[in-house]
């Protein structure tokens, strides 16, 4: 299931997995803007538990995956949700994502997705 590459981690409770992330990310092969070799990541996977939810899990995790995302040397994350999972939506809208673009049959049901982007590299503005 793992790309080559990719990264992931598992939340765990009293023993038990509660949640998890899938992380991957490219060289974009060129400069842009400040970033002479910038890497783009995409958030692949994340689910909680429903024992779970509800706890902020989810926001951890995401918070989780940029920064190892950042560490990677990545400045932007991607990602990808259907359009009627509003609880994703809010997640990754709360996180900071804004919605790019509307993906119909994105899925094997023939749901539509919504991709998401955020920059997540530091300012590169008077060190801010």
């Amino acid at each position: 299931m793992l790309r080559a590459g990719a990264h992931a981690e598992i939340a765990i409770a009293q023993h038990d997995p509660i949640g998890y992330f899938v992380l991957s990310s490219m060289e974009l092969g060129r400069p842009y803007g400040p970033w002479p070799t910038p890497r783009i990541a995409h958030l692949d996977a994340i689910a909680i538990t429903p024992e779970a939810q509800g706890q902020r899990l989810g926001r951890a995790l995401t918070r989780r995956a940029e920064e190892v995302a950042r560490e990677g040397g990545a400045v932007v994350m991607t990602l990808m949700t259907a359009m009627g999972n509003t609880r994703a939506r809010r997640l990754f809208e709360r996180s900071g994502f804004l919605p790019v673009l509307r993906s119909d049959g994105s899925y094997a049901n023939g749901d539509a997705a919504i991709k998401m982007f955020k920059l997540i590299a530091p300012s590169t503005e008077g060190g801010r």
